[in-house]
């Protein structure tokens, strides 16, 4: 069996870049590293990878809408464009007021820069399909995306799960002119300001840096995420000077008969959101109803007013909601803001007992978003960074302080990291100390990594693993294999591994045991056709547990083409 699998991986190859281009991901979301990041968050990025964002070409609705840039840096673009007709060169994009070098450089996988002003892009196909087997049977799962340049794309993305009811994505999105900022029919995402009233999917939670403490809001945007999130319905958008307009119609019944029976979240019921888009800041009122269980009546469930100023490198940022069907108000303000070479974030946040946190993604620590009052500071110098987070919960009198510090540094060949956590809680487990450390060393088509997690809160916990790994051009093939011996619970470790695009796998690892993981990709270009395929295999066991358990085989095949 393992020599099938070895030579399976071989024939495909590992994911290329995978390595730099999460770390990519992990730096323009604000995080500390991959352990904090989920499967949305991955597949936003895969999509912006085979569907770069036209920079030259696209709207400020969709500028706004793709999640990679902050509403300055959208201002600041479209005012440059305006003035010397489109971006050249990489090296340009990093002198425009707002962007630099660094960022950039992160951006560079998910941008483009061809055409010109006024010119509609080229069309673009991608077709995936994915088998998974795991100790509950196959998944089966199958994508198509169609962009049509910068004006109109869309998505349709089928999951069979083993033994469950299918669920599917489908949404489409035209990008207008003028006025109209979009159209999108079916799936969607609603974030707003800094996500207090209004933030669909995934939301950052804790502080591991400055650029954690900020959201960058996408308003409305299409989602072809493999599982049904976000909300679907009818949205549109429209822009009439610096002022833009928002609303949308999220209808709980709209959905294929294969999902019929399946449980679903809330429907997002009529939202409305209009926003001031100024070159220096933006202010934003965002109100959204919900109906009533029992009659089916409409109400008024949340208010929210937020702003957000930048200034020669100072960013601060604010928003109070008021939920009508609690009648709780919550707010949270900050700023973030240079020091010399270093980078400062200061924040503070109230989020009463009550107050819904059902569609809210605001800054938070140990809350969906509700009960929860905190101080968070944090800075950054270059790779290192600190951070403490203090929270107290209202209705119960508990408190925890988090405080967080890691580090980087780079000679040659190697790469050292390191990263220390600890958390104090007022009631048992009373804390929750996590240190890391990971070596890295590439030298040609050559690479290898080791990591040792040590995690004490109840007990001593461990984990650790070797990687190696060989890259080309063509492919590549990563071999890891983990150690680990946690005997409570409250102990788990958590571990980041590779996957296939658009998957996210970080198991919590619990008992003693061993894990082994291969991973692979292959791609080929031909003339208007790309072809990438991945392989998973991966087996984990606990021979030495207290309770030993059978161990579980993991198998996971994908396929990729883009014409």
């Amino acid at each position: 069996m393992f020599r099938m699998l070895l030579i399976a991986a071989l024939l495909l190859g590992g994911p290329d870049g995978e390595d730099d281009v999460t770390a990519r991901i992990v730096r323009l979301c604000g995080a500390a590293d991959a352990e904090e990041l989920d499967a949305q968050v991955l597949e936003r990025f895969e999509a912006l990878r085979h569907h770069p964002l036209a920079l030259n070409l696209a709207s400020r609705s969709r500028l706004l809408s793709c999640g990679l840039l902050t509403s300055y840096q959208v201002a600041s673009l479209l005012d440059y464009r305006e003035r010397t007709g489109g971006i050249l060169s990489l090296t340009e994009l990093g002198t425009v007021d707002g962007f630099h070098a660094d960022f950039v450089s992160d951006l560079a996988p998910f941008i483009s820069l061809e055409g010109e002003r006024g010119r509609s892009g080229p069309a673009g196909h991608s077709l995936e399909g994915q088998a998974a087997r795991n100790a509950s049977g196959w998944n089966l799962s199958a994508r198509y995306h169609l962009t049509a340049g910068e004006r109109f794309e869309t998505a349709f993305a089928l999951r069979l799960p083993p033994g469950g009811p299918a669920t599917c994505t489908l949404t489409a999105a035209f990008y207008g002119r003028r006025h109209l900022g979009k159209i999108i029919v079916g799936d969607f995402q609603a974030r707003f300001g800094q996500g207090l009233a209004l933030w669909s999917g995934f939301s950052l939670s804790g502080v591991s840096s400055p650029a954690s403490l900020l959201r960058r809001p996408s308003g409305l945007s299409r989602s072809i995420s493999w599982s049904a999130t976000g909300y679907r319905g009818v949205a549109a958008d429209f822009a009439f000077g610096r002022w833009s307009v928002s609303a949308a119609l999220g209808l709980p019944g709209l959905r294929p008969w294969m999902e019929a029976g399946k449980p679903w979240q809330p429907a997002l019921l009529p939202l409305l959101n209009v926003s001031w888009l100024g070159r220096n800041g933006q202010v934003g009122l965002t109100g959204l109803c919900r109906a009533d269980a029992s009659s089916g009546a409409l109400s008024l469930a949340k208010l929210s007013l937020d702003g957000r100023a930048c200034w020669r490198g100072v960013d601060g940022f604010a928003e109070g909601a008021w939920d009508f069907l609690s009648r709780k108000p919550a707010g949270l303000a900050g700023v973030v803001f240079p020091w010399g070479k270093t980078r400062l974030g200061v924040a503070l946040r109230y989020y009463p007992a009550g107050f819904s946190a059902a569609e809210a993604g605001a800054l938070r620590s140990s809350t969906r978003t509700t009960d929860e009052a905190g101080l968070s500071l944090t800075g950054q110098r270059g790779s290192w960074t600190a951070s403490l987070d203090g929270v107290w919960h209202p209705s119960s009198g508990r408190r925890q302080l988090k405080l967080l510090l890691s580090g980087s540094a780079t000679g040659g060949a190697w790469t050292w990291k390191w990263r220390l956590s600890e958390r104090l809680r007022g009631e048992a487990p009373v804390q929750r100390a996590d240190l890391r450390a990971d070596v890295l060393w590439q030298r040609g088509e050559w690479n290898a990594a080791a990591r040792l997690n040590a995690v004490y809160s109840r007990q001593l916990a461990l984990l650790g693993y070797l990687e190696g790994g060989w890259k080309r051009e063509a492919g590549s093939l990563y071999l890891r294999g983990t150690l680990f011996r946690v005997d409570n619970w409250d102990d788990r470790v958590y571990c980041y591994e590779r996957d296939a695009p658009g998957h996210f796998t970080v198991p919590a690892y619990y008992g003693r045991g061993y894990a082994l993981s291969l991973v692979g990709s292959f791609r080929h270009h031909w003339p208007g056709l790309r072809l990438k395929s991945y392989l998973r295999a991966s087996w984990t066991a606990w021979p030495w547990s207290e309770k030993p358990k059978p161990g579980v085989a993991g198998l996971r095949v994908q396929l990729m083409l883009d014409f």
